[in-house]
């Protein structure tokens, strides 16, 4: 019990600085996370929800992460089912869900992801192929929280080509 609750006191009392972000062990954990991506025309109209279009872009698009090539895996219609993926699932796939009353309220993206809790990822990159001849890098880093100072400090930063965002959602436009 009692060489329990030293080694708890050493874990609670150890501070990571600046450099160590990273290199240290999480002592708080980010939750799991993906990117969303959303594609459309000069109009800002969405290209996902024309049926042509969202064929054409899940055909042709691919994404280049550590080295490996991901291609669009599910289109997901949430209008003739509802989406099942395995919980380990790693990839990309679009989901899509088409509304007659309100187009408004209709809704279509890519997915790319599904990056875990309890590991650092520290400038990471992926490209976007749109089977076109153009692309697009995203690069990203989350973190753990970390105690410094009695504080809780949590690292994210997204970027798509070069542009901060606040979260991993990003709005592309394209010519289909």
């Amino acid at each position: 019990m009692f060489s329990t609750l030293l080694m708890v006191s050493a874990i609670l009392s150890t501070s990571c600085d600046d450099k160590a972000l990273g290199n240290s062990s999480p002592q708080f954990l980010l939750g799991d996370f993906s990117f969303t991506i959303k594609v459309v025309d000069e109009n800002s109209e969405n290209l996902l929800i024309d049926d042509d279009s969202r064929n054409k872009i899940a055909e042709n698009i691919t994404i280049t992460y550590n080295g490996k090539t991901y291609f669009c895996d599910y289109i997901i219609d949430f209008r003739n089912e509802i989406p099942t993926l395995p919980d380990d699932y790693f990839g990309m796939y679009m989901t899509f869900m088409e509304s007659q009353e309100n187009k408004e309220a209709s809704y279509a993206d890519i997915t790319f992801g599904h990056f875990l809790s309890g590991k650092f990822y520290n400038n990471e990159t992926f490209t976007i192929n749109w089977g076109d001849g153009s692309s697009d890098t995203v690069r990203f880093t989350h973190g753990c929280y970390y105690i410094k100072d009695n504080k809780r400090v949590e690292q994210k930063e997204f970027y798509l080509n070069d542009k901060k965002y606040s979260t991993p959602t990003f709005v592309i436009t394209k010519n289909i």
